[in-house]
């Protein structure tokens, strides 16, 4: 994908132009229903400023990429930023809170609703013994408590040695 790799200034422009609409506006009446109040613009239209929680989960994968990196996220809507700039990995304050909570915020999200797709697993004609996964699948949107639950009517655990190698070699399972 043109988004994975290391955080170059091409590679985070296209994270930054997913990320474009991250700031919108609504008439804040439409937060009424949602009981939700958010800051109105200043332009005497009655809107006001909200975002789409999918920009949110994308900012803060990019945070992550970046953390991971050892480069300093900037700000993406500051086209002026420095956007490669490496940090010292020491700098601590940098992880805790921002990235903790990006951490936490997906996993709350993947939870919620979880991809069900299948990834069909195969063995690697290359390196007998060892599987890799298709990452191409579809997604859908379910409860997750159904999820767990039918997962744990139909799991397995390795004690029942239900996998093995087309040598008949038992592997741990993932």
């Amino acid at each position: 994908s043109p988004y994975q790799g290391f955080p170059t200034q091409e590679t985070t422009e296209r994270w930054m132009k997913l990320m474009d609409g991250y700031s919108i506006r609504v008439p804040s009446t439409s937060l009424d229903d949602l009981d939700l109040e958010s800051i109105p613009l200043n332009d005497d239209s009655g809107d006001v400023w909200v975002s789409m929680n999918v920009y949110h989960h994308l900012h803060c994968l990019d945070s992550i990429r970046h953390q991971i990196a050892g480069v300093r996220c900037s700000n993406p809507h500051d086209p002026t930023a420095n956007h490669t700039e490496h940090y010292d990995m020491d700098e601590a304050h940098y992880f805790p809170p921002h990235i903790d909570h990006c951490i936490e915020t997906l996993r709350k999200r993947l939870i919620c609703q979880p991809d069900l797709g299948v990834r069909a697993i195969a063995w690697n004609p290359d390196k007998p013994g060892v599987a890799f996964a298709n990452n191409t699948v579809d997604s859908a949107c379910v409860n997750w408590d159904a999820v767990q639950d039918w997962t744990r009517q139909h799991s397995f655990s390795e004690e029942e040695k239900l996998i093995t190698t087309p040598d008949g070699e038992n592997i741990p399972l993932c």
